[in-house]
């Protein structure tokens, strides 16, 4: 008996991971009334993410969206589709507070295609790895996150530290 053979696919050199993690760093600074926010399964409270916008980005954001991994991807292309018509100024940028203790799925990775396919190219996505109480995470969650996001290859996709 053998066991069957199994493939992962090339394994990546030591040194790419720093690249990719520089480059989904921090998003460029300032302020803006286009600022929407989407909630990830359920990362933050509402009053959280706002508190955290008006504190590191200067606004308290303007529509809330809230979606996870048990919609599929109909539901999150129609759910965007209702967000994005009803913005009284169009979307310049989109913070995504996600759960930062937990690794990134597939599925999210799923979701920022539907979601770039959505907004369309010119919005910028900063992704806040954040906990419960709104602020930290640990370093080493934070480069899983911008290792993860940094393989989409987006330059408009950024990852920002919960407590910078």
């Amino acid at each position: 008996l053998t066991p069957p053979h199994v493939d992962f696919g090339p394994e990546l050199p030591e040194e790419a991971g720093s690249d990719r993690v520089s480059s989904a760093a921090a998003p460029p600074a300032g302020t803006d009334e286009g600022t929407g926010i989407l909630i990830w399964n359920q990362a933050v409270e509402e009053s959280g993410a706002r508190r955290w916008l008006t504190e590191r980005m200067g606004t308290p954001g303007g529509s809330l969206l809230s979606l996870g991994v048990r919609s599929s991807s109909e539901g999150w292309t129609a759910a965007l589709a209702g967000f994005l018509s009803d913005r009284d100024t169009p979307l310049t940028r989109l913070a995504i507070f996600s759960k930062g203790w937990e690794p990134p799925l597939l599925e999210f990775s799923d979701f920022l295609e539907a979601l770039r396919s959505s907004v369309g190219d010119a919005v910028t996505i900063v992704v806040v790895p954040i906990n419960t109480r709104a602020d930290g995470i640990e370093p080493a969650d934070r480069e899983i996150w911008a290792e993860f996001l940094g393989r989409h290859g987006d330059p408009r996709l950024y990852v920002m530290d919960a407590d910078s």
